[in-house]
């Protein structure tokens, strides 16, 4: 799903915020879903409310909610540093 999330923010869409609220859409249903995990779709509950998803963001600013959102859900294991996703996924980052 991660996966998934990540490819679709690889494109320069002109609509980032729509794309984020898809994305967090997919993955509450997913997880929240019935091959989904209860203790999961709290802890995402918790990171939706502890970090509210941007209203209308940049590209970059989509990218780096999702890479900080999976980081804080990935409980006691070691966060992946944004530029390793970004050249993973071959995002071209904008200079602001």
């Amino acid at each position: 799903a991660w996966e998934d999330a990540n490819y679709r923010l690889a494109d320069n869409t002109a609509s980032p915020g729509t794309v984020l609220s898809s994305i967090v859409r997919s993955l509450t249903s997913k997880i929240e879903g019935p091959e989904g995990c209860k203790k999961c779709a709290r802890h995402w509950r918790r990171v939706l409310l502890t970090t509210p998803v941007p209203v209308s963001p940049t590209l970059d600013e989509a990218r780096h909610w999702l890479v900080a959102a999976h980081n804080e859900t990935r409980e006691k294991l070691k966060p992946t540093p944004f530029a390793d996703v970004a050249a993973k996924f071959n995002w071209t980052l904008s200079h602001e």
